[in-house]
């Protein structure tokens, strides 16, 4: 049997998480727990949350510290001797940052440029996968987006991400570091709570219908959405890291490549989670609130063609088959 590729690339590497912790950071820390590697586990007050106790192939360590702060890309660094950075650290709302624009800049902008700076001063290049956003796009007007199409973001949140993005870019055209960044659409399926209240909305739908809370979808629902299981985020990182050769400098769109009317998601989310506990769910069409940003009236679908063919990834899981598998996990975890 020939030996696996993804297994051979994070092999006997150092991997270095932030956000590790968190919704996606968690997730790839269980994809990747069965290979034969380090991995430091990177957040604010550092541990290693419920993997304490477990056994894992991988070796499993914390790092604690501001990834604001170059003191602690310059530490993280040395102490790891990381190979790769999977940075998932982020503030993630699009109403928090237009409050704080100088917050936001710091909790998503400057880890970005000190980590460079880390790199930069220091005497290893390495790999860097950054997750960004597919809001970076703004009011993208042709369907699918490819990764080629011009930015215009229209949030402060979104700037934010695609400076931070363009400052990997640079290095990486510099030969200081490799990088990618994958857009995330509108992600969901099981897994750690979603911090932002603007985030993780299918969750919160399913969630919501679980418990017998009514579920409400703003004005028409007419809008067009990505939606992407959470395993086939994880295992388009995965892959994109095992093919760093080949998409060094480079974004792509992150989806599943497929789009829904936002109340045809919101409807078969609720229905079938309303439905696995004998109920039935209230739904009900809202006037927009006037606070809601411009950006949440966007259309979307990623063309995710030159992310397939650079890496060898694919989505594989549908709409219906992840709702279905959220709500089993929800519903054995005693979340809902």
């Amino acid at each position: 049997m020939s030996p696996d590729p993804l297994q051979l690339a994070y092999e006997n590497k150092s991997i270095l998480i932030t956000g590790a912790l968190g919704y996606v950071g968690s997730a790839l820390i269980q994809r990747l727990s069965g290979y034969d590697c380090q991995i430091f586990m990177a957040s604010r007050h550092g541990g290693i949350g419920d993997w304490s106790g477990k056994s894992t192939k991988a070796r499993l360590e914390s790092v604690a510290g501001d990834v604001s702060s170059r003191i602690f890309w310059q530490s993280a660094l040395e102490t790891s001797g990381a190979d790769i950075v999977f940075h998932f650290a982020a503030q993630n709302s699009v109403y928090a940052a237009a409050k704080n624009p100088e917050s936001d800049f710091a909790a998503n902008v400057l880890p970005i440029i000190n980590l460079v700076e880390a790199v930069f001063t220091g005497d290893k290049k390495i790999d860097v996968l950054y997750s960004g956003t597919a809001t970076q796009a703004g009011m993208t007007q042709e369907l699918p987006v490819d990764p080629g199409s011009m930015d215009s973001p229209l949030t402060v949140y979104d700037l934010h991400k695609l400076i931070a993005e363009q400052y990997l870019e640079l290095y990486a055209r510099n030969d200081v570091l490799r990088c990618v960044t994958l857009r995330l659409a509108n992600v969901y399926g099981p897994g750690v709570a979603v911090g932002s209240p603007d985030r993780g909305i299918l969750n919160k739908v399913i969630a919501a219908a679980l418990n017998d809370q009514p579920v409400s979808i703003y004005g028409d629902g007419e809008f067009i959405r990505d939606y992407i299981f959470i395993d086939d985020v994880i295992e388009a990182f995965v892959h994109a890291g095992a093919n760093m050769d080949r998409v060094n400098g480079h974004h792509f769109f992150l989806g599943c490549g497929e789009g829904h009317r936002v109340n045809d998601a919101f409807t078969l989310a609720a229905t079938q989670a309303a439905a696995a506990r004998g109920l039935k769910v209230n739904i009900s069409h809202v006037p927009w609130p006037d606070e809601l940003s411009q950006i949440e009236r966007r259309n979307f679908v990623a063309d995710i063609r030159k992310l397939s063919d650079a890496t060898g990834w694919h989505p594989g899981v549908d709409l219906r088959e992840g709702i279905k598998r959220t709500i089993a996990a929800f519903v054995e975890s005693g979340e809902a």
